[in-house]
């Protein structure tokens, strides 16, 4: 379930409880416990989660009295509002609702009279109801009719399970073009962009990658190109590439850097310490080398496997390391570890009992979830300095 994050654009809860931001979702999402909040200038419509019942996090948010209802009855357009917006965007699944209560059907009634013919044309097929039926293992689909105060028929969908894993799974096949976080960041960024240049005036060039966008920009002055991030890289220089970006194209072979560029304007001013995969663009740029001093020195400075892992380094730092001789000796020692620091230590220390491809498949597994820890590991990196060296030398 704690996939569907990056399926879901948004989440309406009525529940108090912090299940769903605990479990499902994560602390990417923003939380809004009040109504009067989903239209707040921190509120983007995506990535975002609705506690229209309040939460247990602030006892006065919560509606659980008659009286609470009545107020909150009086208050719910602009909660009817939020969703139309959000329709405006995406398909709205109601998940854990009985069709038959009778707030949630006015809350629906009200909706459903606010749409233009148009959009009622098509609602059966972006407004689904998800349904208990005892013993159902498949997603049955029903055709239920909605009449509204005007008096007009409107078809809903409704999918009726005891299989809610199945639920989840199709959902899961959704295939976005950017995340709910991805682009609540880059609008949030536009929003500082515009902000900062009518501000000062005098915008500064940053390039960030969609998956790289910070949490505090508020210190600088932003410039934006949008386009392919290659074609950007291109124009602008790639002095800006990330060492985690060269670290994930050598295990991922997914960048598509130019190997001249990465050579000559990346490399041309690698110092001999920093632990850098070299080798690929080397290969694929076919230059000699010479031209770009800092980087001959480097190659002359790790031309060999004992020079990217030395015997010292060895001594120092793998002597109480484990081995392992398969993926699945790895999995179950970081199972029980959950250290990502010491499973390194154990690939470097394997690195000539495993092959090539479980070395790759093993920073594959992990690279994702733990890149901030192991863009500083030099356990992690001397590993793809390995995998790059071994591959592409000579």
């Amino acid at each position: 379930m704690a996939l569907l994050k990056n399926k879901v654009s948004a989440v309406i809860t009525t529940n108090y409880d912090n299940f769903i931001e605990k479990y499902i979702l994560d602390e990417h999402y923003t939380v809004f416990t009040r109504q009067h909040e989903m239209f707040s200038k921190d509120s983007y419509n995506v990535s975002e989660l609705y506690k229209i019942h309040g939460s247990i996090n602030d006892a006065s948010t919560i509606i659980i009295t008659k009286d609470d209802y009545a107020q909150f009855n009086k208050s719910r357009k602009l909660f009817i509002a939020k969703m139309l917006t959000l329709f405006t965007e995406s398909p709205i699944i109601f998940l854990g609702y009985s069709f038959t209560d009778e707030n949630i059907r006015q809350i629906v009634v009200d909706f459903l009279n606010c749409l233009t013919p148009e959009q009622l044309n098509t609602i059966s097929d972006n407004f689904i109801f998800i349904t208990y039926k005892k013993g159902e293992k498949n997603l049955e689909e029903i055709k239920r009719t909605i009449i509204t105060e005007k008096g007009e028929n409107i078809p809903i969908t409704e999918i009726a399970t005891d299989n809610f894993l199945k639920v989840y799974q199709t959902i899961n096949q959704l295939v976005p073009g950017m995340t709910p976080k991805n682009i609540r960041d880059t609008q949030r960024l536009v929003k500082r962009i515009v902000n900062n240049t009518i501000i000062s005036g005098d915008p500064s060039n940053v390039i960030f990658g969609i998956d790289e966008i910070p949490d505090d920009i508020s210190d600088k002055n932003i410039a934006i190109a949008i386009g392919n991030k290659e074609d950007i890289i291109n124009q602008y220089g790639y002095s800006v590439v990330k060492d985690e970006e060269i670290l994930e194209d050598i295990i991922f072979n997914n960048k598509k850097f130019d190997a001249k560029n990465m050579c000559k304007e990346r490399f041309k001013s690698l110092y001999l310490n920093r632990l850098m995969p070299v080798y690929k663009y080397i290969k694929k740029s076919k230059i000699d080398i010479s031209e770009v001093p800092k980087l001959e020195a480097y190659v002359n400075h790790h031309n060999e496997v004992d020079k990217i892992i030395t015997p010292a380094y060895k001594k120092k730092n793998l002597r109480s390391a484990p081995t392992f001789n398969n993926i699945p000796e790895v999995k179950k020692y970081m199972q029980e570890t959950n250290d990502i620091n010491k499973v390194f230590k154990g690939v470097l220390n394997s690195i000539d009992i495993l092959s090539l491809y479980q070395l790759r498949e093993i920073c594959k597994l992990y690279f994702h979830n733990y890149i901030d820890k192991l863009s500083k590991n030099s356990n992690f990196k001397r590993v793809v300095m390995y995998i790059d060296y071994m591959e592409n030398f000579n």
